[in-house]
């Protein structure tokens, strides 16, 4: 985890915690992966993991638009 202000910020969100950061459904986000207008890779697991650099970005954009 990297450290940004003495508290530790994960590099990357699994799917529940980037789209409650973001604030959409889960199943919007997952939609957006699958057009491709969000980066996520997969985890051995299976879940899906965001970049915390792509849910700034899409917070940025939310931001913007209202």
């Amino acid at each position: 985890m990297a450290t940004y202000n003495s508290t530790p910020f994960p590099l990357e969100f699994n799917l529940t915690k980037a789209s409650a950061r973001i604030g959409v459904h889960p199943n919007t986000l997952r939609r957006w992966i699958r057009l491709g207008k969000v980066q996520a890779s997969k985890a051995i697991n299976g879940q899906f993991m965001i970049p915390a650099s792509e849910v700034e970005r899409i917070q940025a954009e939310g931001n913007q638009q209202g």
